[in-house]
């Protein structure tokens, strides 16, 4: 039996690398601010856009055609300690323990605990800064005992 489901991402990711592959040549040949133009199949018409959306379209494409998925957040958003934990790949009883802390900036609406998306991708920067230091340390200090 034919995965169908499996036929129509492949040409999901196909047609989203064409894309990529075109924008890609549009955004290298024009270093400039104006916008990018975009023709719409089947209604024959051009749509400018600006170049930082085109430019965020060509990243979104990246991420498709490797494979994963794309999820459009609004910077002024709220996420609960799941959502939280989701977003950090750790347990929600974890993010709730940052938040308790002090490390995750968070607040209580009633009951429950809200943490904003841009305090998120600060701690989440943070915390990858922190481990790629850690991990330098590591290796240049095996490097020195010379068992690296």
């Amino acid at each position: 039996m034919k995965d169908l489901q499996n036929d129509e991402s492949t040409r999901d990711i196909s047609r989203a690398e064409e894309a990529l592959l075109r924008l890609n040549s549009v955004l290298e040949v024009e270093d400039s601010p104006a916008p990018v133009d975009i023709f719409v199949q089947g209604t024959e018409q051009i749509v400018p856009i600006p170049r930082e959306i085109a430019e965020t379209l060509q990243k979104v494409l990246a991420i498709e055609v490797a494979g994963k998925s794309v999820r459009v957040v609004a910077e002024e958003s709220e996420f609960t300690t799941q959502q939280a934990a989701d977003y950090l790949n750790v347990s929600r009883p974890h993010v709730v323990k940052l938040i308790d802390e002090g490390s995750l900036p968070g607040y209580k609406v009633g009951s429950h605990r809200r943490v904003r998306l841009a305090d998120l991708q600060n701690y989440k920067n943070e915390r990858d800064t922190s481990q790629r230091r850690a991990v330098a340390e590591l290796t240049a200090l095996s490097e020195d005992l010379e068992l690296y």
